[in-house]
């Protein structure tokens, strides 16, 4: 029930600032497009392969990437020291409306990306 309540309200707050937002949009291809933000959660280990592979692909073409995860199991955690150049963030990273609160998270919503990738 607690939960229920915090998602409405973090909804809420959600729906609230974002349409306030003004979005610049521009059309890339992979060719003009210089920067990629990925998004991911860590489900397995093979998602994280599957991710660096792609990070590598992008860094090979000369494209600027930045990689935020989202880590929702203890478990998982052991994955933050083998994937370099990627950065995580946890449930403890949210505030009680399940927005973040890391210094992480925020400096990566504050990027401009060419592209913008959640996978």
């Amino acid at each position: 029930m607690l939960n229920k309540i915090r998602l409405y309200i973090g909804e809420y707050f959600l729906k609230k600032k974002s349409a306030s937002v003004i979005r610049k949009r521009k059309v890339y291809n992979f060719c003009t497009a210089r920067s990629f933000g990925l998004l991911f959660a860590v489900d397995s280990y093979m998602d994280c392969q599957a991710v660096q592979k792609f990070y590598e692909f992008l860094k090979s073409q000369k494209k600027e990437v930045s990689v935020i995860g989202y880590i929702d199991k203890k478990e998982h955690r052991a994955f933050k020291l083998e994937f370099e150049g990627f950065e995580y963030f946890e449930k403890k990273d949210l505030n009680w409306m399940l927005n973040p609160k890391s210094f992480i998270v925020n400096q990566f919503l504050k990027s401009e990306f060419d592209v913008l990738i959640d996978l």
